[in-house]
């Protein structure tokens, strides 16, 4: 029987072994005790990391063993857990604004503290997660409710006697009324089209959204907007420096999201559609000896959010100049190299995952691995709310709560939270290869998900951004197999 203290899955045993190898006091330790990293078993990784300095602390890797009278190696029940008192306080807060909570996070929270009883108590820290995001929503949503619809205003004085005052219905019924009683008593102006649409939107549920995003680079977001409801994720992750690819069907509001994103963040937008010469992003120089600017060196030199619109439907030797600049700030205009701005972020937008044309978008070109490998994709469906909103209408019953953005600010889970992305990474990398898939996840699905997770996306979304990006299921089974 093994003498170590805890218990590691493969991810918690690659992320030991890399902490480990890459401690500043490895090579002196492995000198002194005839070690190789190949060899390393369990117990003596646990001995090594108590011998480092600093040690390194085996909990954030594997689980403690149970010995018939408590857990080794930690006075809690498992490693990276929440203890009950914690838990039992946030759901003292929860309690306090369970009403500003959406019915689908209400749902979700039950089920999450259903579980967590099952654990006498004690949470995963991505059950504590997911249940602190939802408190936080909700505490928001109590200190900044959705407005209220405004009271009718008539062009004329009201001169039936007034009805004793009813709460003001917040849907099509209370525009409907309101079209029933201009009909009796005409002191309303004509009512044409433009005039219904007006009363719908007046006495409808408000078509805003409120949220914000508290980002590491600093960027606070804090207005009403109308909005498609992964907004919070694209502003965390372009706020962050990273690259994003947007994947969604026709008018699904891609260019919209990424204007209204530039807005939101304080960036110029520049923007390009479907090219097939790479001198539609660099520039040229003409018969006069004139350098051509294009809106991309615009955007690269003096800052500002670059969309790249119908990405996939470009010719695929055309977007390698992006190349450098998206992954080193750099970039080859025909009359100099030019570092990019600290404002410059790049965005792309495409109706599919790269791969080539599908029986729907039949114009749609394959494009270079490169490419696609600086880019953490986030497909982006039809919103069925913020279409509704569009029209002044009601929210749709079931249409999916806005995204929830939740960063890691301290130091300590920050690293904990890129060890165990990197584990993943690694292992997923090395399950590619094993089945030979013609997929790439290069160290830039490292940085990127590392990045994303401080930034506050959850750890699924980040998955799909980063190592997935559109993959079909079957493959996906194998590598998570």
């Amino acid at each position: 029987m093994s003498n170590a203290k805890y218990r590691y899955d493969q991810a918690g045993k690659s992320a030991l072994r890399a902490a480990i190898t890459s401690h500043i006091g490895w090579p002196a330790i492995r000198e002194i005790m005839n070690l190789n990293s190949a060899s390393l078993s369990t117990e003596i990784m646990e001995l090594v990391a108590s011998k480092l300095v600093p040690a390194i602390d085996c909990s954030q890797f594997g689980k403690p063993k149970w010995n018939g009278s408590g857990w080794q190696g930690s006075s809690t029940p498992k490693p990276r857990t929440v203890e009950p008192a914690k838990v039992d306080a946030l759901k003292n807060r929860y309690g306090a604004v369970v009403q500003h909570v959406s019915a689908d996070d209400r749902a979700k929270f039950g089920s999450i503290c259903q579980t967590i009883l099952k654990q006498d108590g004690w949470a995963t820290e991505k059950q504590f997660s997911t249940l602190e995001s939802i408190v936080v929503w909700g505490e928001l949503a109590a200190r900044d409710p959705l407005p209220v619809a405004a009271e009718p205003v008539t062009s004329q004085p009201v001169t039936a006697p007034e009805p004793h005052p009813a709460p003001a219905p917040s849907s099509v019924q209370a525009a409907l009324s309101v079209l029933a009683g201009a009909l009796q008593q005409q002191q309303t102006p004509a009512l044409d089209e433009n005039r219904i649409i007006a009363l719908i939107k007046q006495h409808s549920a408000s078509p805003t959204v409120s949220f914000k995003v508290q980002t590491p680079a600093g960027v606070q977001v804090s207005k009403n907007v109308l909005a498609h409801h992964k907004m919070p994720l694209l502003l965390a992750a372009i706020a962050a420096g990273v690259n994003v690819m947007l994947v969604g069907g026709a008018g699904s509001g891609k260019t919209h999201a990424c204007k209204l994103a530039a807005e939101l963040l304080g960036l110029g937008f520049k923007f390009t559609g479907a090219i097939d010469s790479p001198y539609k992003l660099t520039g040229f120089t003409d018969a006069q000896g004139r350098t051509v600017r294009t809106p991309f060196r615009e955007a690269v030199e003096h800052g500002g959010l670059f969309l790249q619109d119908e990405a996939d439907a470009c010719l695929p030797g055309a977007l390698l100049p992006i190349n450098a600049v998206a992954s080193n700030g750099l970039c080859d205009f025909p009359d100099a190299i030019v570092q990019a701005h600290a404002d410059f972020r790049l965005v792309m937008a495409c109706n599919t995952f790269g791969k080539g044309a599908d029986r729907q978008y039949v114009g749609r070109h394959q494009q270079d691995a490169a490419v696609l490998d600086r880019y953490a994709v986030l497909p982006w469906d039809t919103d069925p709310a913020l279409e509704a909103a569009m029209l002044g209408l009601p929210r749709p019953a079931g249409a999916p709560a806005m995204a929830q953005v939740q960063p890691i600010e301290e130091a300590e889970q920050q690293q904990r939270s890129t060890a165990l992305w990197l584990a993943r990474v690694q292992t997923i990398r090395s399950r590619v290869e094993k089945h030979k898939i013609r997929h790439v996840v290069s160290p830039r699905a490292s940085v990127m998900g590392s990045k994303l997770l401080v930034a506050g996306w959850p750890w699924d979304d980040v998955e799909e951004a980063c190592l997935f990006k559109g993959m079909d299921s079957d493959t996906r089974a194998k590598l998570n197999a």
